[in-house]
């Protein structure tokens, strides 16, 4: 390129080709100078940035500049840009950021100095193309219309595919493109993570391709005669129309020429019949035996092009060979023949040069001998497809071996959604191939074409195949109905084994056949999309959950694309269930063909809330699902909706909240604004307070908290962002965080310290990182959820280490299961629980995803709180119901999300304890168990009744004195205080001892026996008078009947233990 720029900038760094500065580190400072090639403004890159790309002769690159940098002059197409800018990579791909407006220079250009785009075969998209002007064309075998009026295609060329990326941002018209179509894309290559892509500009870079009605066919440059021994050959492909050349030109142009050549100008009428083939020879030096139909004279070289001209000048076909760069090269040129050689357009001889894939390098072979052929040759058909039976394009895998290539099959149809959103029909090949792995059934996409089939046709089509988001299917080129009223296969009866990758292989080998199941029952209601979830009633199962031991599989997805749309909830029987097994967004389905009968569950009705006391509250966390205002906020990705929509939004969330008994403190996701929490709460039973954050998100969702207004009192509230060096293409931008980081959230925790009734609580409100981008094989945001946990964990931790008895309540839609990594990282100390592992396991669920139900929305509590919390119950009125068929202002669907309502007492203290020993000897420690509760912190006074006290937990204490003393244990906390009292006991141990009068007795006398035992009362007392007999008397009398010498214990005891003394009594005559 040629510079010419009319200022200089200061002197810098050394200015190097893009080519040389994409091989240094990132990170490093390099200065390039190029033409722009795509204008600021058309390729969206967040918020208040620009990003642009440039050119020279060595390579291109992305400038990309942040809002933070400075104002960009509008680049436009041709502009000189000379920039000085740090090397970085996003995504994959390389760009230049530079760090101040002083780091540009920008000369206004011309179009016109914008380079060729570079022709490409859609193999050769990757690396090598980031950042280029480049140029594709191939089949538009799908197309993905996405938020923003973005519009994602997949190009084919029969070899390779290609994503076309075309921003919203660039407002091209693409109402044109349509699956089946042949383009022609310009645009720029980029890569976005293990993706390449072109990415078009302006509207010319949109060009349609249409099936060329007459071909260059064969090309000789060098004869045995020399250089000037040439033919060129025509071929008209038709199977029944005349083509006419009048007014065409045949033009011819040097390997990187731009200038057209003229080697022959048709001036009246010539015509090439169907399947014939015009010859043009030189007529200096042509040594062929089949005579020219027509001469020229001025020669083609080893290496150029060749294009034929319409009278408008355009371009009908063309082909390049050997070195060819220029325009007439379709995707990469033929190779070079060689003396005697020619390059024939396939498939060649008899059956014709028909093939057209618009790519040089696979339409055209080399021959030898070449075959030249005139008006006066034999017609040749054109090239078909072959014919592959349905089960060979489904193959034994997941995707076909055939994907992207062109094949006639045929079947009976067993399923006609032609007037559907389908927009095709299901064949079936009812032999089949009885191999249990492969499919005998196949989706036809009609795409713009329009047939006529019904159920029972047998019918022949011809198209390409196409792996359309994995489901294999044909884009339909023909279709011949070949009889009709054929019967239909029978249906292969669903019965998916429980384990889930079995299940994927099992439903994969089904894809496209007829299949059916017998009564079912739902355990997914039907969603937006008008697909539910139902399993074998013979199974014995009314609901599937997530973490199911023996896994899920055994589910089966129906969809409505058989045109009716049912409403069912879980528990509802369904009947009849036929229809051809689809691939679809993610999920194998049953595309339901006839009609169902429905058996409806009994209505389930609102769960109660529980009646609380006046010294209770409730605590709920409640997903209300994008509750949007009716205003375009700038800058976010809001939906608006209409004030009908609005206030039947709030009516419906209004009345769950009311369903709950209004929650003391409710913890809300997916609200775009403090107003709408407002209006909300106008309609609620509960005077409400409003908090909420504004965050990062790109759609203005934020989480908030609201507080019932005369109990609580919210002292403090902020919103707690954290950075990350995650680079998962998941988080909201850089924001304040350090370079090389970006924020942890789209929507940050809410940290609320508030009081209820007086009581502190500290809240963390949450909504973690949506699962709705990972997969089976690979959950690619759990990462960002997990550090997520990490942070709100540290939070938690924070709030404790100032106050270790702090009660701390984490909630809200973590978008996770109770089994996963980030739950555990919340709860693996200790600190935190989550509550809902209290609830029975045939209630433990807050949404219900493809038929599983699972927990996403959380309540945890702290330690200290666990003496408050009385109970917990997910809010079922939303997740176990359908869509409504008819709008209405009731709480059922008001959302997605089940809430979850926690209770919990405010917990005065209880004073209780125990004493060891309750009869304690004189000086002997008595050891006191405090079993008080109560919301600590807790203070205690124990008063021990002999004027000692203690403020210890569970003091001992030892009395120097005997007698019966009250201990007292007053406890207090926040809430009040209470007593409980215990008598000790305090004595000595007894001494035994007695007299007895006489010691010598005769036999019958009385001996008078006087206790002189001494202890502290109650004292008890046992005689034994050697004789067998006994008494408990204090002071007995006893005589004995028979002679001898008598051994007399006494037995004293108490509580402080017991003692004995004895004498000898002496009887005789």
């Amino acid at each position: 390129y040629t510079w010419s720029f009319t200022t200089e900038m200061a002197v810098g760094p050394e200015i190097i080709t893009i080519a040389e500065a994409k091989t240094r580190d990132l990170g490093t400072v390099v200065t390039v100078e190029g033409i722009a090639t795509a204008p600021t403004g058309i390729y969206y890159a967040g918020s208040g940035n620009t990003k642009f790309y440039i050119q020279d002769a060595t390579a291109g690159i992305q400038v990309y500049v942040p809002g933070s940098v400075g104002t960009l002059p509008t680049v436009t197409l041709g502009d000189q840009v000379r920039i000085t800018a740090e090397l970085e990579e996003y995504r994959g791909e390389f760009q230049l950021i530079p760090a101040s407006a002083d780091d540009w220079l920008i000369t206004d250009g011309d179009p016109e100095d914008v380079p060729d785009p570079q022709a490409v075969a859609i193999a050769d998209i990757g690396e090598g193309t980031e950042g280029l002007l480049v140029t594709v064309q191939g089949q538009v075998t799908s197309r993905q219309d996405l938020s923003y009026g973005n519009v994602l295609l997949t190009l084919s060329d029969g070899v390779a595919t290609t994503d076309i990326y075309i921003d919203g941002n660039a407002g091209l018209d693409t109402s044109a493109v349509a699956v089946g179509d042949d383009y022609r894309f310009t645009g720029i290559g980029s890569q976005r993570d293990t993706h390449y892509r072109v990415m078009p500009r302006i509207q010319s870079d949109l060009v349609e391709i249409f099936p060329a009605p007459v071909l260059i066919s064969e090309v000789q440059v060098r004869g045995p005669a020399g250089g000037s021994d040439e033919f060129i050959e025509l071929y008209n492909p038709s199977d029944t129309d005349d083509f006419d050349l009048d007014g065409y030109r045949l033009v011819y142009r040097s390997a990187a020429g731009n200038t057209d050549y003229t080697r022959f100008e048709w001036t009246t009428s010539t015509i090439i019949p169907p399947h014939r083939h015009y010859l043009l020879v030189n007529s200096s030096a042509y040594s062929g035996d089949v005579p020219g139909d027509a001469t020229y004279s001025a020669g083609i070289a080893d290496n150029g092009g060749l294009a034929l001209r319409d009278p408008e000048g355009n371009i009908v076909d063309s082909v390049g060979w050997g070195t060819a760069t220029n325009i007439f090269v379709e995707a990469s040129p033929a190779p070079s023949p060689a003396s005697e050689e020619s390059i024939e357009r396939k498939p060649g001889g008899d059956e014709g040069n028909g093939q057209d894939t618009n790519n040089n390098y696979e339409d055209f072979q080399i021959i030898s001998p070449p075959n030249p052929q005139n008006l006066a040759s034999p017609p040749v058909p054109p090239i078909g497809p072959p014919f592959v039976p349905i089960y060979e394009i489904q193959g034994d895998g997941f995707a076909s071996p055939y994907d992207g290539q062109e094949v006639a099959t045929a079947g009976v149809v067993i399923a006609d959604f032609q007037d559907t959103g389908k927009n095709g029909f299901f064949i079936q090949d009812v032999a089949g191939d009885e191999n249990p792995f492969t499919s005998d059934g196949i989706f036809v996409y009609e795409g713009g074409n329009t047939v006529d089939v019904a159920l029972g046709d047998f019918v022949t089509v011809t198209g390409t195949v196409d792996e359309f988001y994995d489901d294999t299917q044909i884009v339909l080129q023909t279709v011949t109905v070949d009889s009709t009223g054929n019967p239909l296969p029978a249906p292969v009866e669903l019965n998916p084994p429980f384990d889930n990758t079995e299940a994927l292989s099992y439903y994969e080998a089904l894809e496209g056949m007829l299949v059916s199941a017998p009564e079912c029952t739902v355990v997914g209601p039907t969603n937006k999309y008008g697909e539910f979830v139902v399993v074998r009633a013979d199974l014995g199962i009314n609901r599937v959950f997530q973490d199911d031991p023996q896994g899920t599989g055994e589910r089966i997805m129906v969809d409505d694309e058989g045109g009716t749309r049912y409403y069912v909830k879980v528990g509802d029987s369904i009947a009849g269930l036929i229809g051809p097994l689809d691939y679809t967004y993610g999920n194998y389905k049953v595309q339901q063909r006839d009609e169902l009968n429905i058996t409806a569950a009994d209505d389930p009705g609102v769960p109660a809330p529980p009646e609380l006391a006046a010294d209770e509250f409730s605590v709920a966390t409640f997903n209300l699902e994008n509750l949007f205002d009716t205003v375009d906020e700038p800058g976010k990705d809001d939906p608006v909706l209409t004030d009908e929509e609005y206030q039947l939004k709030l009516t419906k969330l209004a009345a769950a909240i009311n369903a709950m008994g209004g929650p003391t403190i409710l913890a809300v996701q997916e609200a775009e604004n403090v107003t709408v929490l407002a209006d909300l709460a106008i309609s609620t039973v509960v005077s409400y307070n409003v908090t909420l954050v504004d965050g990062p998100d790109g759609r203005g969702i934020d989480v908030g908290l609201l507080t019932h207004s005369e109990r609580v009192t919210v002292l403090s509230a902020e919103a707690r962002q954290a950075c990350t060096t995650l680079d998962d293409g998941f988080g909201p931008g850089q924001g304040d965080c350090p370079e090389g980081q970006n924020m942890l959230f789209s929507r940050p925790p809410l940290v609320a310290n508030l009081t209820v009734d007086g009581f502190p609580l500290t809240v963390i409100v949450n909504h973690f990182k949506s699962k709705s981008q990972d997969t089976a094989e690979q959950q690619v945001t759990l990462p960002r959820r997990i550090e997520q946990a990490q942070w709100v964990a540290s939070l938690v931790d924070e709030v404790l280490a100032t106050d270790p008895w702090a009660d701390v309540i984490v909630l809200g839609d973590l978008n996770d299961f109770l089994d996963s990594e980030p739950l555990a990282v919340l709860t693996s100390d200790g600190c935190l629980r989550d509550v809902l592992f209290d609830v029975e396991k045939p209630s433990r669920y807050t949404y219900i995803y493809t038929g599983e139900s699972e927990v996403l929305d959380h309540v945890l509590v702290s330690a200290d709180l666990e003496p408050e919390f009385q109970g917990v119950m997910p809010f079922h009125i939303n997740a176990d119901f359908p869509v409504p068929e008819v709008e209405d202002d009731t709480l059922r669907k008001s959302s997605d999300h089940d809430a979850v309502l926690t209770w919990f007492r405010l917990d005065p203290p209880v004073a209780a304890f125990t004493a060891e020993p309750i009869y304690a000897l004189v000086g002997q420690d008595v050891i006191f168990t405090n079993e008080s509760t109560g919301d600590e912190p807790l203070t205690f006074l124990w008063d021990f009744g002999d004027g000692a006290t203690s403020s210890v937990v569970s003091p001992t204490h030892a009395y120097s004195a005997e007698g019966n003393y009250t201990v007292t244990l007053t406890v207090s906390n926040t809430w009040g205080s209470d007593r409980a009292s215990m008598v000790i006991h305090v004595g000595v141990v007894p001494e035994a001892a007695f007299t007895a009068e006489p010691v010598y007795a005769l036999v019958g006398e009385e001996v008078v026996f006087t206790n002189q035992s001494t202890g502290t009362e109650p004292l008890s007392y046992e005689w034994d008078f050697d004789d067998g007999a006994t008494s408990t008397e204090k002071n007995p009398t006893h005589a004995y009947t028979s002679e001898g010498d008598y051994t007399v214990t006494l037995t004293v005891s108490s509580p402080w233990g017991s003692d004995q003394a004895s004498t000898v009594i002496h009887v005789g005559r």
